[in-house]
């Protein structure tokens, strides 16, 4: 079974490498990442809990390696294959794998595979991983070098309000390594602005350059759907209050209009494309990002501050709502 086939030695070497990758790509610290046997699994499965609750449950096959190439290829040699989505490897049997990677196709075993599984997990779930002890030490790592600025920064915001922008910036995959830059927003923005999501949309336009890079492709072209502006005025109509904060509140036929537009665009880019982002103003970026998010859609939402100058902006097509009542269901 999967306990038999993993070497727990080297899967755990597998995933002190991809949380150094998270370290290196978003700037948190990981902490180590136990590896326990559980009795109770099915045979062949394996769960990732973060903080103590599940996130994700799978099966893998410990009698399958994973080959990472061209369908083309592997067709050709008569192998049977099929594509796992969530690490886009095609899995096969030992004995044509071997043979495979024996020609020079690159291979995963299912230690590596479950360490890929880890990473997506850490990525999505790094927000978790930012409280006030590792704001604290975000903030001390930059003492030395910045007292100045971190003196600043804490006369006028508090570390819970800088924890809070912190985790905001990593929902939405921004990294928060270029610490310098954040804690520049933060002194020029934090007293001016005491609502925090709205102190999230300056600390981003600090980091434009960054973002842009995040979502360009290799000549610096960045390709966007644009919301309309008529559109963002029908959307600024339809935000609503709630317990838990504003959101966008489409009627029905507005969010389908919405969604079938945008899943249009993003069915028709081609393998290996630069997924496009979403473009809007920053007053209505948030919401925007909110509503995609509650239906599925896993889509970068940028505002027009989010962009830099070093980078080209290329429209992929637009986003138009039509008007309506703004019956203000929640979707």
């Amino acid at each position: 079974d999967l306990m038999q086939a993993v070497d727990q030695a080297e899967l755990q070497k597998h995933i002190g490498r991809v949380s150094l990758l998270v370290t290196a790509d978003l700037g948190i610290i990981v902490p180590r990442i136990p590896v326990l046997v559980d009795e109770q699994l099915p045979e062949s499965q394996f769960r990732i809990d973060v903080e103590g609750v599940p996130v994700e449950q799978d099966a893998l096959d410990p009698n399958q390696m994973a080959l990472r190439a061209d369908v083309a290829h592997v067709d050709s040699s008569g192998v049977p294959l099929r594509r796992e989505p969530k690490t886009d490897t095609l899995p096969v049997e030992h004995t044509p794998a071997k043979a495979l990677t024996g020609a020079g196709t690159e291979h995963r075993a299912p230690g590596e595979l479950l360490a890929l599984r880890v990473h997506a997990a850490l990525t999505r779930y790094a927000p978790r991983l930012v409280g006030i002890q590792e704001t604290r030490h975000f903030l001390g790592r930059m003492e030395q070098e910045y007292s100045e600025l971190v003196k600043e920064v804490l006369r006028t915001t508090p570390i819970p309000r800088i924890a809070d922008v912190l985790r905001r910036l990593l929902e939405e995959g921004i990294p928060i390594r270029h610490t310098r830059l954040v804690l520049e927003a933060l002194a020029e923005w934090s007293e001016r602005e005491q609502n925090v999501a709205l102190l999230t949309e300056y600390v981003r336009s600090g980091l434009k350059r960054q973002i842009c890079h995040r979502h360009a492709n290799t000549e610096g072209i960045v390709s966007a759907l644009v919301v309309e502006r008529e559109s963002e005025d029908v959307m600024r109509g339809a935000v609503r209050d709630s317990d838990a904060g504003p959101y966008l509140a489409l009627e029905d036929r507005q969010s389908e209009a919405m969604l079938s537009q945008i899943r249009q665009v993003l069915s028709n880019a081609e393998p290996g494309q630069t997924r496009p982002i979403l473009l809007t103003s920053m007053d209505v970026r948030r919401f925007v990002r909110g509503f995609l998010t509650r239906n599925g859609v896993d889509l970068a939402v940028l505002s027009y501050q989010d962009l830099a100058s070093d980078f080209t902006i290329r429209p992929a097509g637009s986003v138009t709502l039509p008007h309506g009542s703004n019956s203000g269901l929640l979707e």
